[in-house]
């Protein structure tokens, strides 16, 4: 492992002691280098601000419990966002969907509920609207690929606003709403519910797209709209 890695790594799990010890809104830079024995200098070399390593530490979990339930060449680490800093990090799959899905959410899951009070503080902190823009936008590009996949079959496909959107559906619907509800509520999830949770969220989405597809077959035009003038009033 490279000496930058290492000292991240460290960083990171100092950080987590912080904040399992104080509010995370009491943990400032400051704390976390006096704790580390290093400088502000060493410290803004590798990440930006608190929040950047607030990030940061959730792929580091992330990570460690993926590459649990994944052989190394079934991850994926490129999230696909331009300025993602922390891309040498999994955060998905490849392959069937079908299949991995379960494997994938049982991780997730599992990463969110090993570190619940971490993800509460912060959850209850400012960074928390960066964490959240910063997962969904990471998570979006894959859910895409899902749904890409699902369309590869079809005669017909959406346009780009349309496929937007269904991401965006789906990604709030499954990887943010794990965390949400893990956090708020310390859901425990048995390996029984999150196959479930990922069963469904597959047949969900087969089900759009398999609606979806027969409706773009229908070229039935829609009446053109009534002008003002005549329009009937109501008394």
């Amino acid at each position: 492992m490279a000496r930058a890695d290492i000292t991240k790594r460290y960083i990171s799990d100092v950080f987590l002691e912080l904040v399992d010890d104080m509010p995370y809104g009491d943990v400032t830079v400051q704390h976390i280098v006096e704790r580390c024995d290093i400088s502000r200098k060493t410290f803004y070399y590798h990440f930006s601000n608190r929040a950047d390593l607030a990030m940061y530490t959730f792929r580091r979990l992330l990570a460690q419990t993926l590459r649990k339930y994944f052989l190394p060449e079934e991850l994926v680490y490129d999230s696909g966002v331009t300025d993602d800093k922390f891309r040498n990090l999994p955060l998905y799959y490849v392959g069937d969907f079908d299949l991995e899905g379960r494997r994938f959410f049982r991780a997730f899951s599992l990463c969110i509920g090993e570190q619940t009070v971490f993800f509460r503080k912060l959850f209850s902190s400012v960074d928390w609207e960066s964490f959240s823009r910063y997962v969904f936008a990471v998570y979006k590009p894959q859910l895409r690929r899902d749904l890409e996949m699902l369309f590869e079959s079809k005669p017909n496909r959406p346009d780009e606003d349309v496929m937007s959107y269904l991401a965006t559906y789906f990604t709030n619907l499954s990887v943010v709403w794990i965390i949400n509800r893990r956090i708020m509520r310390n859901m425990e999830f048995r390996d029984e519910v999150t196959d479930i949770l990922a069963c469904t969220i597959h047949d969900a989405m087969r089900g759009v797209v398999d609606s979806l597809s027969a409706r773009l077959d229908v070229t039935d035009e829609f009446p053109a709209a009534i002008s003002r003038d005549k329009t009937p009033h109501i008394r």
